[in-house]
């Protein structure tokens, strides 16, 4: 235990040398102590999230958090006894193989169904990099990996916000970084980390694509990159940026009538959507969240979890989701509620939805008649706030899941809640750090 503690403190402090040195990690009106001292927050954060389901959720086969872990660990043993299996396994190439067939066996999360494979496998694949860089079996220093990554998707997500902020920059980063669930669960070694990170990238080289920078072709590259790897992890959270993004560009073109723009964006989307399905029954988008509703509805059943939600079967029917779809958003953004919390971290998760609600109402009220924005980003985070909390309640029906899924949506709530209350008659009372 101390041999891995000391580890995890060199390694944390070399990352920190490096957070000091790369640019990628600088921020405006933000110190560099202060970036290291996030990292060194997220770190005791993700340890504190392993520890939790070692001592507390003992059945390591549901943990997602060990579950990844374990399966590099089946990973590296096919590098001792074959390199060739090793090398099928880990690029995918030659995945046909009978001789394979022993390491899937091995695995918590290889051979699931199909919408899950290609993610479970994202993240094996992953820590089994991470292993190359530590020695031995020590989870904590892929926690601090983990760390590395999302901290620079919450960064690269805050040089995006400060484009639009130029007042209160460290209260914003330090919300973003210290919001209870979004420390939590975007801490552990899970794939919330790797979404972080993938979002990060995606918007910040979104931005500077759009804004015409000096460095566009890099930009594209990697916004093509991690819209790649967000597909690969969560391909709904894209789903769910698409007609922002689609109409953010518009926007870029031509700046005039921006709200027209985003409605006109997403009729476009939502319709191309719904017609994927008649150029390949792959693409069907209904029959996507149908089945990811009911493997929810499955692992109820199997591991009968606490605090389960009621929620309409979607019956593959593009009708159910539409009416269904303001149920789900207000699911998601009020469950669980305080007269339902039982446990520190439902608790906790519904004073935060608590809080999330009465500073969006105060932020309402407040806010300047004749008043509107043309920051294309202000309705891209409205515009994705609302599409993934109805996507996550329409097809999650576990309390637990809902908080840790939404904590995507945490950053870009925060963005909102600032700029509403810069441009209302609430900023004196709220924001009066320099």
């Amino acid at each position: 235990m101390l041999k891995e503690i000391l580890l995890i403190l060199l390694y944390t402090g070399v990352l920190s040398f490096f957070i000091f040195k790369l640019k990628f990690f600088s921020l405006p009106s933000v110190k560099a102590r202060y970036i290291v001292l996030a990292f060194a927050i997220k770190v005791v954060a993700g340890c504190a999230l392993g520890w939790l389901y070692t001592h507390h959720y003992t059945d390591r086969m549901k943990a997602d958090t060990f579950k990844f872990f374990d399966d590099s660990g089946v990973m590296m043993e096919a590098l001792a006894v074959n390199p060739r299996h090793f090398y099928e396994l880990f690029t995918g190439i030659g995945m046909d193989d009978p001789e394979l067939e022993p390491y899937f066996y091995k695995m918590n999360t290889w051979m699931t169904e199909d919408f899950y494979v290609s993610s479970n496998r994202m993240m094996v694949r992953m820590n089994t990099v991470f292993r190359f860089l530590t020695p031995g079996e020590h989870y904590y220093l892929h926690v601090v990996f983990i760390n590395f990554l999302s901290l620079l998707g919450l960064v690269f997500l805050c040089k995006t916000f400060f484009m639009s902020i130029e007042r209160n920059r460290l209260f914003l980063f330090a919300a973003i970084i210290l919001f209870p669930s979004l420390l939590f669960w975007g801490s552990g070694l899970l794939k919330d980390g790797v979404i972080l990170f993938a979002a990060g990238c995606m918007l910040y080289s979104f931005s500077r694509m759009v804004n015409g920078s000096a460095y566009r072709s890099l930009s594209m590259l990697t916004f093509i990159l991690s819209s790649v790897l967000m597909a690969l992890i969560k391909i709904y959270i894209l789903m769910a940026m698409l007609p922002a993004l689609a109409a953010w560009l518009w926007f870029s073109v031509d700046r005039k009538k921006i709200i027209l723009k985003f409605i006109a964006a997403h009729i476009a989307m939502v319709a191309a959507a719904l017609a994927l399905k008649y150029i390949s029954p792959k693409l069907d988008v209904v029959h996507y969240l149908d089945v990811k509703q009911r493997e929810f509805f499955r692992a109820v059943e199997i591991e009968k979890p606490n605090h389960v939600l009621e929620i309409a079967p979607l019956n593959n029917s593009a009708a159910v989701i539409f009416i269904q779809s303001a149920p789900a958003f207000f699911r998601t953004l009020l469950r669980p509620h305080v007269f339902e919390a039982s446990g520190m971290l439902i608790l906790l998760a519904a004073a935060e939805n608590l809080a999330i609600l009465l500073l969006l109402i105060l932020a309402l009220i407040s806010i300047l008649k004749n008043n509107q924005t043309t920051d294309p980003l202000f309705y891209f985070s409205v515009s994705f706030f609302i599409l993934i909390f109805i996507l996550i309640g329409l097809i999650v029906p576990v309390t637990g899941a809902i908080v840790r899924y939404k904590i995507i949506a945490i950053p870009f709530i925060l963005y909102i809640l600032f700029r509403l209350y810069q441009s209302g008659r609430m900023e004196k009372y709220f924001l009066r750090i320099p």
